[in-house]
């Protein structure tokens, strides 16, 4: 951005949906990158990671999110629309 770059046509924003706060993402839709959460079981402490994605999915699709990068078992927690199986992307 500093650099006058077109951002939004060469990269996206592709981070651990655990860090990625409310003004990260601000930031990258106000320059026009699409924001790519990972969820994966290893980022989460094994007795809790079930909640945890959950609880990250739901407030990253809040500032709106629409792409994440998961593990399947977390799947149902990434649908747009929990009784559809074509909302997940």
């Amino acid at each position: 951005m500093e650099k006058g770059e077109d951002v939004a046509k060469l990269y996206f924003l592709f981070e651990h949906g655990a860090d990625l706060d409310a003004e990260t993402v601000k930031l990258a839709r106000r320059q026009g990158v699409v924001v790519v959460p990972s969820v994966n079981i290893f980022h989460y402490p094994p007795e809790k990671h079930h909640k945890l994605a959950e609880s990250d999915i739901r407030r990253l699709r809040k500032l709106g999110v629409k792409y994440f990068q998961i593990d399947s078992v977390y799947e149902k927690y990434a649908r747009e629309d929990p009784n559809s199986r074509a909302a997940v992307r």
